[in-house]
């Protein structure tokens, strides 16, 4: 694994949130998929109580079987970015905060979702977009 990120997308009230492996390395990444199997193996899972959606092709996970199982399955999948925001958006999630470092990713949900918003916020403009539409803390729509 080269390296890691993590987005949190949000929309009116809803929040949703997708993580996902950068890089992709077939002989490392079964092999760890395998050790995150066993790992969780006794790990108590349970369904999300908000929205989460699968960062293969934007799927909603609702089990808590769902859960355990792209525990490692995401190990070994490519991401379909275009895909999971895409049923991010239609499923009313209109605003994408990307969390530093780097502002990639919102740059390339700007480009698949051109009428949500998104902020990267290591960018000192985003960041003050933010914080002004957010207001107060959990004031952000």
């Amino acid at each position: 694994m080269r390296g890691s990120g993590h987005t949190l997308p949000f929309s009116k009230g809803r929040m949703a949130t997708t993580l996902f492996l950068a890089g992709f390395d077939p002989e490392r990444s079964y092999a760890i998929a395998r050790a995150v199997e066993r790992a969780t193996g006794d790990l108590d899972v349970a369904a999300p109580r908000i929205p989460l959606f699968d960062h293969r092709d934007g799927a909603q996970l609702e089990t808590a079987e769902a859960v355990r199982e792209r525990l490692s399955g995401q190990l070994t999948s490519r991401l379909d970015w275009s895909a999971a925001i895409g049923r991010l958006f239609s499923e009313g999630v209109s605003v994408f905060v990307e969390m530093p470092p780097g502002s990639s990713t919102t740059r390339m949900v700007r480009w698949i979702a051109r009428d949500a918003t998104a902020f990267a916020l290591d960018q000192a403009d985003d960041r003050e977009r933010f914080l002004a539409r957010a207001g107060p803390p959990g004031g952000v729509s």
